[in-house]
């Protein structure tokens, strides 16, 4: 029997805090389960050494706690097939063992994983499972989270008739002292106030929920607030404002690695930028959201960035596109996890689609698939554009008949928007049944629906400059208030940081004032040594080892300096100074058939023969020239300040030196060898001496070397 060690199910910031602080007096175990949030990564390597250790074996609630920070960190990492594995592992444990805690946090990860699944029901037995875990190891901290999130999902999933439900239980914790519980009261507040349309109490809880779960190292939930944060702001109009929560919120996400929150962020970033206009770039991050949460097609996100990557298509005209993304989501319907209103936005998708490429057939067949579907399958939102996309489709048909079916289908989608509360969608169907009716000369009702439609108007933006306001004035308030919570926070967890820390300088000068000289001694030593260590390992590092050449390494290194002293004259104002002393030239030399001397004699000869060839050519080489041994058999020279009407001269000079003499193998044993030279001049062309760069140059003469290959070898060709 072992003794479970209690740790939070979110820590607060100074033990989040202490757990980055790799100086910190911490459990590696604790270490890794406060990190596995906020640092998953860190968490991840923290829980594989432990449990990989050498020595005493780990105790059994410390092995299963390592394997509950391996699952939550590969959930939090997007790898869901390796969090299910290291969940069934330790679920698979816990059920041999009385551990309620690391039991209840199994439950909590196994919720949250069906969550990203889509799993509803596993989620919910899950959770529930998680709430009597902490039950029955009296943990009212875990028994109070785990109600939160069950009320957060209830209103996610139902977002109407819920608050009756759950308020007097959830309300009451946003004030709580634990960052985690006021976070989960603040999201469900936001879900209730954004079902009720109520912009700015929607805005105040998700900046409040975003600064409860940055402080205890829910990263994924902030970033999802970030998601909605900026989906208000778009609401409201403030494409500016959204753009300054989203953009720097995907950097982060990208950084932390976290493709859930990750491709949140980015599909309503992608719905942002549509309406700016930018559809090019909100069709690559529809794009890449949607490729993010492929692998989990029953997620309400996965769903969500489908549609915006439709509107996106359909606004760029690409008519392939659009098809695949609404037949993906159509395809939807197979998978029994999957939202059951997915398929009404598809259908919506492919009529707009059919409509405007003149197939109103297909438009009106994928319209009746909506309007006849189960009201509780379709939202409402959706079905009233499905109605008015009807009447626009059966408008265009210029048939008596048709206007008063679409006059029929307008003023149903007009009463199903007086149903749905609200005025925003009403104008812009005002305007189109007043059209509708003026068509077929019906002018006094069209001109009463106009005028309704010029009230409806300046109702809406009277309410959009009133919900605008009120949105600011709410942020201004909000982030004025955490603000100063925070920098309360801050002061208070820096005087006692000070204070610990100035016990902890005081003990260590103390220990430090005693050896301070033997210290100093060593250092010095260790600093000298260090300095030899490293100018030898710079050498080894630009030097050939077989031939004590210089490698392409060290030309690297001067090649720049050199070049842009060559080009110097040139730069000049002067025009081009053919024959300039400054000039360099590169001369690939290669030998011939030196794959046929390692053949016959072995590679202790081939190595020998390279040594002599190498030597050979530094010879006839300047002491201002450089010799490099560039790879195999082949070597490069770089001749300085050469006028380049004598570098074929030199290039012959070399070709004759070393097939005119033998190269030794051993007593008695010699071996002749030509070699092939390819060369070119930098600048390469005087009269546009910017044209090709030095690194062209090389490459020049390496083609060169190769066609004296093709033309039979032993030749130089310049």
């Amino acid at each position: 029997m072992c003794a479970e060690v209690p740790c939070p199910r979110f820590p607060d910031a100074a033990t989040l805090v202490a757990a980055a602080d790799h100086e910190a007096p911490l459990s590696p175990v604790l270490r890794a389960w406060c990190l596995r949030n906020s640092q998953p990564r860190a968490a991840q390597a923290l829980a594989q050494a432990a449990l990989s250790q050498a020595g005493d074996p780990i105790d059994a609630a410390d092995r299963i706690r390592l394997e509950l920070v391996l699952a939550e960190a590969a959930l939090h990492l997007g790898q869901p097939d390796e969090a299910r594995r290291w969940l069934d592992i330790s679920l698979q444990a816990l059920h041999r063992s009385s551990l309620p805690l690391c039991h209840a946090d199994a439950l909590w990860i196994e919720a949250n994983w069906a969550h990203d699944q889509g799993d509803r029901v596993l989620r919910t037995v899950a959770l529930r499972g998680a709430i009597e875990m902490a039950r029955s190891a009296r943990d009212p901290q875990r028994e109070r989270l785990g109600q939160l999130l069950l009320a957060v999902f209830d209103a996610a999933e139902r977002r109407e008739g819920f608050a009756s439900q759950w308020d007097a239980q959830v309300r009451p914790n946003l004030d709580a002292p634990e960052a985690s519980e006021r976070c989960l009261a603040h999201f469900y507040c936001f879900l209730a106030a954004d079902a009720q349309g109520d912009a700015a109490g929607a805005l105040s809880h998700a900046l409040q929920s975003r600064a409860a779960a940055q402080e205890c190292g829910m990263t994924r939930r902030a970033l999802m607030d970030a998601a909605n944060i900026g989906a208000i702001y778009d609401d409201l109009g403030e494409l500016g404002a959204a753009l300054e929560i989203l953009e720097p919120a995907v950097r982060e996400a990208r950084a932390h690695g976290a493709p859930y929150p990750l491709a949140t962020c980015l599909y309503t970033l992608a719905a942002v930028l549509l309406k700016q206009g930018r559809a090019a770039l909100a069709l690559a991050m529809g794009r890449e959201a949607v490729a993010l949460l492929s692998h989990c097609p029953g997620s309400p996100h996965y769903v969500s960035a489908l549609q915006v990557l439709g509107a996106v298509a359909l606004r760029l005209e690409d008519w392939p596109a659009a098809q695949e993304v609404f037949d993906t989501s159509l395809s939807l319907r197979r998978n029994p996890l999957a939202p059951p209103t997915a398929h009404g936005h598809a259908h919506v998708g492919l009529a707009r689609l059919h409509h405007r490429n003149g197939r109103p057939a297909q438009a009106q067949h994928h319209l009746m698939c909506v309007l006849e579907s189960d009201p509780r399958q379709v939202e409402p939102a959706t079905r009233i554009e499905a109605l008015t996309l009807q009447a626009e489709v059966l408008a265009a048909q210029e048939h008596p008949q048709a206007d008063a079916e679409a006059v029929r289908c307008l003023e149903q989608a007009l009463a199903e928007q007086g149903r749905l509360g609200g005025a925003g969608g009403r104008p812009p169907l005002l305007e189109a049944l007043s059209a509708q009716l003026a068509r077929q000369g019906r002018t006094g009702e069209a001109l009463a629906r106009l005028q309704e439609a010029l009230a409806a108007r300046q109702e809406e933006q009277a309410r959009s400059a009133s919900r605008h306001a009120q949105a600011l004035e709410v942020r201004l308030r909000t982030e004025q208030a955490l603000a100063e919570a925070q920098t309360h926070r801050l002061a208070a967890q820096a005087q006692q940081a000070r204070a610990e820390e100035l016990d902890r300088l005081n003990q260590a000068l103390r220990r430090t004032l005693d050896e301070l000289h033997d210290t100093q001694q060593r250092l010095l030593e260790r600093n000298e040594a260090l300095e030899r260590a490293n100018a030898e390992i710079r050498e080894l590092s630009l030097t050939d080892p077989l031939t004590g050449l210089r490698n392409r390494r060290y030309l690297t290194e001067v090649i720049e300096a050199l070049a842009a002293q060559a080009l110097r004259p040139y730069r000049a104002g002067t025009g081009p100074v053919r024959g300039h002393p400054g000039d360099l030239a590169f001369l690939m030399v290669d030998m011939d058939h030196f794959k046929a001397v390692n053949d016959a004699h072995g590679h202790s000869a081939g190595d020998a023969v390279l040594v002599q060839f190498a030597q050979r050519l530094r010879t006839l080489t300047r002491q201002q020239d450089f010799l490099f041994r560039w790879g195999g058999e082949e070597f490069l020279i770089l001749l300085r300040g050469i006028p380049r009407e004598e570098v074929p001269l030199i290039a012959e000079r070399l070709r004759h030196a070393v097939a005119e003499q033998p190269f030794h193998l051993g007593p008695g044993q010699a071996l002749s060898r030509t070699a092939s030279i390819g060369h070119a001049s930098f600048p390469v062309d005087p009269d546009a001496p910017l044209a090709l760069n030095w690194q062209q140059a090389i490459d020049l003469a390496d083609s060169r070397l190769f066609e004296a290959k093709r033309l039979g070898r032993n030749r130089c060709v310049g």
